[in-house]
């Protein structure tokens, strides 16, 4: 017998009672199951380094950060200090927030007035551009007198005060009196209906300023002309305030609008007697008439709506609510195709990524469960993979035609220019081609009415903007209703400077603003209510006068 033979009978073979075949089975599916352990262990480790990574850097960057701001913070003490020993130095004049000295027109108060005009400007400044209420604004100023103390003469007024000075320089720059021109460019708009009444205001830029400075207009280039409060506007009386605004300051070139029903009357009865004005037709609202009318016709449109809202319910309060759809906007301009089509192109490209392990740890799920996840909620978009791509080609379109029109102005050569930037592949898309030749039809009809080698208005953007403003300043009121508070629209178009606040305040009386508000707006529903309780509580006799009499 040979060594190996004599070793090899000395072990004994284990004893086990199941059959070969079964015994390989348990074998390989402990195997297997220890290899998957071990799998995971080793993924769970990568993710632990990778999140020690993150950390680390996360925690040397934000280190960092912190040393910078206490240096700076350190820095501002100190400059802060010195302005306080500066100010407070006897003999030294105030200073402003750019380290010139202020005016003496800053620390007077206007005749009549007990608060200086930094305060007044200080105070509509905040309501206007920070948009902070009128209650707001004294708690602001009642802030920095108890940091700053007498190092600035900074008193407090009623809230009631603070409207009282901004409808009295609304008023003022309503009024103010506006050289006639030949080259007027007019722009109006009317408000959405809030309560029982509506505003229709009338901007002006001359043609002047549009050649020296081409592009979008801001709200310190335009001029309020006109404004109006009323519960009926209608073309005829759309007319007769363009009549009598023509007589004031002259005839205008253009005349830019929305072509709502109402203004598109009124501007073409204003034509019959002015044929020289142009009338256009505002490129944002245009635009948003073409896309409503191909969307409304795509039923395909309709249907991805549909899965997108079942989408929003589905994930917004699910561990999935990162990856919602934007909700649905009733006013939104283009009917929401923007918002939603790159949520969809974002989705699809989430989908279509081969490794979904960044996904997986945002939704606290492993790889698989997370591509399971994905597909249950969010699968339904691999079949309006064409549409979206079509959505996005229209979106690119109109982006395309605003950024013209509205950096470059309305020209008799903007139409072919617009053609040649756009891509090939948006000029040869057959599903688009009706919507692109209206688009290209309505280019051409607005740029043919204006003079070779000028460039002209397209846009009403301007007036959208500060009607925006306004509505925020509706939102603080009351009741929310058109009122005395439209003449604030004067006011952001302006530079407030502490001579426009000097001659307003002595120019108009707070009775000139109750008589203009009694002739063109009437009383306030909140007047009304204020009123009808006065009177019910005068008919309504008191329990005390129930005791006496019994």
């Amino acid at each position: 017998m040979s060594q190996y033979a004599w070793e090899t009978s000395l072990v004994s073979e284990p004893e086990f009672k199941s059959s070969p075949a079964r015994l390989v089975r348990l074998f390989r599916r402990s195997r297997d199951i220890w290899k998957q352990r071990a799998a995971d262990k080793q993924r769970a480790l990568k993710k632990l380094r990778i999140t020690v990574r993150d950390l680390s850097e996360s925690r040397d960057h934000w280190k960092a950060v912190a040393r910078q701001q206490s240096q700076e913070i350190a820095t501002l003490r100190f400059q802060l200090e010195q302005a306080r020993q500066e100010l407070s130095a006897p003999g030294r004049m105030h200073t402003g927030s750019c380290g010139g000295q202020l005016a003496p027109a800053e620390l007077s108060a206007p005749k009549g007035h007990r608060h200086s005009v930094l305060v007044i400007r200080l105070c509509l400044l905040w309501y206007l551009d920070a948009h902070v209420s009128l209650r707001g604004v004294s708690e602001i100023l009642l802030s920095l007198v108890s940091i700053l103390g007498d190092a600035l003469p900074l008193s407090l007024p009623y809230h009631q005060t603070v409207r009282s000075w901004l409808l009295r320089c609304g008023l003022f720059l309503l009024r103010r009196d506006v050289p006639p021109r030949d080259d007027w460019v007019w722009i109006l708009d009317c408000t959405i209906r809030v309560g029982q009444k509506k505003c229709l205001l009338i901007l002006g830029v001359s043609l002047e300023q549009l050649q020296a400075r081409p592009g979008a207009l801001e709200h310190h280039q335009v001029v309020v002309l006109d404004l109006c409060v009323t519960a009926h506007c209608t073309g005829a009386d759309v007319e007769k305030r363009l009549k009598r605004l023509a007589g004031r300051v002259g005839v205008p070139k253009q005349i830019v609008s929305d072509h709502g029903s109402d203004l598109s009357k009124g501007v073409r009865l204003f034509q019959t007697a002015n044929p020289v004005v142009v009338d256009t037709y505002d490129v944002t609202h245009k635009l948003a008439c073409l896309v409503k009318a191909e969307l409304e016709a795509d039923t395909r449109w309709a249907e991805f709506l549909r899965y997108c809202t079942s989408s929003l319910f589905q994930l917004q309060q699910s561990r999935g609510a990162f990856l919602t759809p934007p909700g649905p906007r009733s006013l939104e301009r283009y009917m929401n195709v923007d918002r939603h089509t790159e949520w969809a192109s974002r989705m699809l490209a989430v989908l279509d990524m081969p490794d979904k392990t960044l996904v997986a740890e945002l939704l606290a799920l492993d790889e698989r469960e997370a591509t399971s996840f994905l597909e249950e909620k969010l699968g339904w978009l691999r079949d309006f993979r064409q549409e979206v791509a079509r959505y996005q080609r229209l979106v690119e379109a109109v982006k395309q035609t605003e950024e013209e029109v509205k950096n470059d102005g309305l020209t008799r050569r903007t139409a072919a220019r617009l053609w040649q930037q756009m891509s090939a592949q948006l000029r040869r898309d057959a599903s688009l081609r009706e919507f692109l030749r209206s688009l290209k039809g309505y280019l051409e009809k607005e740029g043919s009415k204006v003079p070779e080698g000028q460039s002209w208005l397209g846009t009403s953007d301007v007036i959208e903007s500060l009607f925006g403003k306004y509505k925020c300043f509706l939102e603080k009121s009351p009741d929310g209703e058109v009122g005395a508070s439209v003449l604030a629209l004067a006011l952001l178009t302006v530079d407030l400077t502490a001579e426009l606040v000097h001659e307003a305040l002595l120019t108009v009386s707070a009775q000139d603003v109750r008589s203009w508000a009694d002739e063109i707006i009437g009383p306030s529903n909140l007047s009304k209510v204020c009123t009808l309780s006065a009177a019910v509580d005068q008919a309504t006799p008191s329990s005390s006068d129930d005791t006496d009499s019994g």
